[in-house]
């Protein structure tokens, strides 16, 4: 390894400030990370080595050199995995504006158990399991954060404070600010809430709502610490997604207006009111957004505060229902057709147990009538606990819901394979009943397939409100999170 770039062997990379070892030119030491902090001195040194990919008994190099710099050998470096953002592992923001729908029940992994089992109606027995987080409701992100490794941070929007999960400690640690600052809290139903990430080549920033706004949390995982960076001051109506090139999320004015506020990556700030001024009906949190290379919509109990772009002006307005119709958002996501469009589940409330599909983010938008509504994860949608093969508005030739009155609620979908991870309740009384008391009730987590049919991963019946489970990819395994569970079980992933 040639020593070009280095002053009296200190090494300025995208990684950090580096300093080389003795003669042998062995173990490095990071003098600064690549946010410029100096490294945690309670990060134990073989945390700050999985970190960087270095192995557990071996010496310690920046993640650029590709060869030994004592021997000249070459180094092995793992394959860059994707990220995993909060909620439903939706991609990075990019610098272009994205085509496919964002803000589904959507992710990229392929969700295929390396090892399913032959009886898939006992629960598969979890390959291994992560210490549970502090009490509290945990959001989960796998990402870079001044490290080369991705790392695995959890955060409470409700409590604010980010922890790191120390891969070879095997225990949670809390990041600290500087100052002691936290960022302000969500103030947004849980059902209401998604984040964006911008990330970078030395590290991320978490785009948050906040009763404050925006913020922008910064993780330094090395140096065990966090940065806060505030945009806006008004709270924030709804959670943040990408539309065009900017972030964008709905804030309550002073006056009680609305504007939605949307950030590029040059840290440009845009601020639009809603057209028509101040508008009575967008008066409580907003569900958690979609958006289309047309549109943004944040859809509420009343209507849908809509983001438009016509060349390169954006326009921002209120859309209410079309009367008799009110929204049924308990049951998943909008439904993604194969030609683009997204459909909003509605009830008609003047014929009872009428259920619509309403076309999202249009004046004039279509309708289709369901027989019996049903629960979606995007592409996925299910007739009770029976997946649709074809439109979810085109009755099946033979309908059959299974040997017994049950539903499937899915928490997440492939958006490369299609597999759907759910929750399978036996219920009398349709969709709705999941959610009435007792708060436990018979439930299994289940892992529904196309190619390879269905694997139940966990009895969840000893837990209340199943539907808090939140699913995560991390270091190659699907992770299942809920707040009363013991530990965080994981499978591990197919390649």
């Amino acid at each position: 390894m040639a020593t070009r770039g280095a002053t009296d062997g200190i090494w300025p990379l995208a990684s950090g400030t580096w300093r080389a070892g003795g003669a042998a030119r062995a173990d490095y030491k990071l003098l600064a990370t690549a946010l410029g902090h100096e490294p945690s001195e309670a990060l134990p040194a073989t945390d700050l080595r999985a970190l960087f990919h270095a192995p557990a008994g071996g010496p310690l190099y920046p993640p650029e050199f590709l060869f030994s710099p004592a021997d000249g050998r070459a180094l092995e470096r793992p394959a860059e995995a994707g990220p995993w953002i909060a909620p439903f592992g939706a991609p990075p923001v990019t610098p272009a504006a994205p085509v496919h729908a964002r803000g589904l029940l959507r992710c990229a992994q392929a969700l295929r158990l390396a090892a399913m089992r032959a009886v898939r109606e006992e629960p598969a027995p979890a390959d291994v399991r992560l210490a549970q987080v502090p009490p509290g409701h945990y959001e989960f992100f796998s990402l870079r954060a001044a490290t080369a490794a991705p790392v695995l941070l959890a955060l409470d929007p409700d409590q604010g404070v980010p922890l790191a999960y120390l891969p070879r400690s095997r225990r949670w640690e809390p990041l600290v600010h500087p100052q002691d600052r936290l960022p302000a809290l969500s103030g947004l139903p849980r059902a209401s809430w998604r984040c964006e990430v911008a990330q970078g080549r030395k590290g991320c920033r978490l785009l948050l709502p906040t009763q404050a706004g925006l913020v922008r949390l910064l993780p330094d995982v090395p140096a065990l610490r966090f940065d806060l960076e505030d945009v806006g001051d008004a709270p924030a109506l709804g959670s943040p997604i990408q539309f065009g090139r900017q972030v964008w999320l709905p804030l309550r004015c002073a006056d009680g207006g609305v504007q939605l506020a949307g950030i590029d990556a040059q840290n440009t700030l845009v601020q639009l009111p809603l057209a028509g001024g101040p508008c009575a009906a967008v008066a409580e949190p907003l569900q958690a957004p979609v958006s289309t290379a047309q549109w943004a919509v944040w859809p509420g109990a009343a209507g849908q505060l809509r983001l438009r772009r016509s060349d390169d002006a954006f326009k921002a307005d209120f859309l209410p229902w079309p009367e008799g119709l009110s929204p049924v958002f308990d049951f998943g996501c909008p439904y993604l057709a194969h030609t683009g469009k997204l459909w909003q589940l509605c009830e008609d409330e003047r014929a009872e147990g009428q259920f619509v599909y309403l076309q999202l983010g249009e004046d004039h938008a279509e309708r289709q009538k369901l027989s019996s509504p049903r629960s979606c994860s995007g592409r996925a949608s299910f007739r009770s606990a029976v997946r649709d093969r074809d439109l979810p508005w085109e009755e099946p030739l033979h309908a059959d819901d299974g040997r017994e009155p049950r539903v499937m609620l899915p928490l997440l979908e492939s958006a490369e394979t299609g597999a759907v991870v759910g929750l399978r309740v036996p219920v009398l009384r349709g969709l709705r009943a999941v959610f009435e008391l007792p708060a436990r009730k018979p439930c299994v987590l289940l892992l529904d397939d196309p190619r390879d049919g269905e694997q139940v991963l966990i009895d969840l019946s000893g837990v209340s409100e199943p539907w808090r489970t939140r699913l995560f990819v991390h270091d190659s395994h699907l992770w299942a999170y809920h707040p009363e569970l013991d530990a965080i079980p994981g499978w591990r992933l197919a390649p």
